[in-house]
């Protein structure tokens, strides 16, 4: 192989990695970047180092130019094979079985769990991938190749735009702590799971019958029960506790809870200055058309929570029309209309109430407080954004008497 034909093959190579490092950079955790940074310039410039290299040894110009369309071809190749592997980042569940000797010895008494849908702690490629397939499976996404990087860099910026951390994780184990507190000897251990990832509900079911628990008792921190708080639950139930002497028993979800009710009431009338002149904005979750028709009552359960909200708030004093429900995503009305739509009607103070956030989420620390800014009111008008639930006392006291009555139940 002579000089000139290693010198075209280090071209190609050298711009397909740049290429793919061009998608690393975006896909990749932040603590990686500058390493695939470096490794990408670095190709960029063994690559345009070649070009130079082959322009001078043919002395023709149309040379120069075969060699740079080759980087050029080389640096988009590179893009489009790392951009079609990104989907193995996704990181399938292992099945998960009990384990039948640890599972029929001993007896601790009871174990809770409680459990919230929420976003990683930090930026995670694999459950980024895993988000965007399920989007993609539900045909509310089709991303090319060319679009997929951005849409790892675009949650990736998220994340940065609230610091790098979302604060849900640590709310829930805050309000975890909490329940055990209040609950005191009546349990052995309180735990904390998501709906998804290494901290799922399954995992932490199979972890406390393992440890010799008789019952564990999931508290569910929803309003209404996703199709996401579903799967999970049936993951749960495939395990067969049963089969070993074990008991899974759920508390219901939140949206009867009146104390609730009363607690959201109380927060917004001690943020609104006057009942005449103050405007609330309810906020939902909402979901897609095709979610909504796999799970209905999931808008209604949420639906109702918020209208009930909304009549006590009117028997407080607030004009009903100064009391408008919005959504957070995919549902009419947006955040955005609904406070032009209060200022328009005079309210000189909005308060924006993310009622059915139990924690703050991104969602709650940039998107809605995006779409606050997003309505562009007057300078007259003072909107003013609550935070979520958290571990407020009336939450830890409500979520404690329902793990009580299933644990005598």
């Amino acid at each position: 192989m002579d000089t000139l034909t290693l010198v075209w093959i280090v071209t190609v190579v050298a711009a397909l990695v740049t290429g793919a490092c061009f998608v690393g950079v975006l896909v990749v955790r932040r603590s990686l970047e500058p390493i695939v940074a470096l490794l990408g310039i670095s190709a960029f410039g063994f690559s345009a180092y070649s070009v130079v290299v082959i322009s001078t040894a043919y002395y023709r110009i149309d040379a120069g130019l075969y060699a740079f369309a080759f980087l050029v071809a080389g640096i988009v190749g590179g893009w489009a094979i790392a951009a079609s592997l990104l989907e193995r980042f996704i990181k399938l569940p292992s099945p998960l079985t009990l384990e039948q000797e640890m599972a029929t010895t001993g007896d601790k008494g009871t174990a809770v769990v409680v459990v919230s849908c929420l976003e990683p702690a930090e930026y995670d490629p694999s459950i980024t991938a895993g988000m965007l397939q399920s989007l993609a499976d539900e045909e509310l996404l089709d991303p090319s190749m060319t679009v997929l990087p951005f849409l790892f860099f675009a949650q990736k910026a998220r994340y940065r735009a609230v610091g790098g951390t979302s604060p849900a994780e640590g709310e829930l184990r805050q309000l975890a702590e909490a329940i055990e507190l209040s609950l005191g000897s009546a349990v052995g251990r309180v735990d904390t799971a998501t709906c998804s990832g290494e901290q799922r509900l399954a995992t932490r079911v199979k972890d406390a019958i393992d440890a010799g628990f008789e019952k564990v008792v999931v508290a569910e921190i929803v309003i209404a029960e996703s199709l996401h708080l579903s799967t999970a639950k049936r993951e749960t139930d495939a395990l067969r506790p049963d089969l070993v002497g074990r008991r899974v028993a759920y508390t219901s979800t939140l949206g009867g809870s009146e104390r609730l009710v009363n607690m959201l009431v109380a927060r917004v009338l001690a943020s609104a200055e006057t009942t005449d002149n103050s405007g609330v904005v309810l906020v939902g979750h909402g979901q897609p058309e095709a979610r909504a028709r796999r799970n209905q009552g999931f808008d209604e359960d949420e639906t109702a929570f918020l209208s009930r909200i909304r009549m006590r708030l009117v028997d407080e004093g607030i004009p009903e029309t100064h009391i408008r429900i919005a959504w957070a995503e995919w549902n009419s009305p947006d955040v955005t209309s609904s406070v032009r739509h209060l200022a328009a009607l005079g309210c000189r103070r909005v308060v924006v109430l993310p009622a059915v956030f139990a924690f703050d989420t991104i969602g709650t620390r940039l998107d809605l407080e995006l779409a606050v800014r997003q309505a562009r009111v007057d300078d007259t008008v003072a909107v003013v954004t609550l935070s979520a639930w958290r571990d407020d006392p009336i939450v830890v006291s409500e979520i404690a008497q329902r793990v009580q009555a299933e644990i005598a139940g």
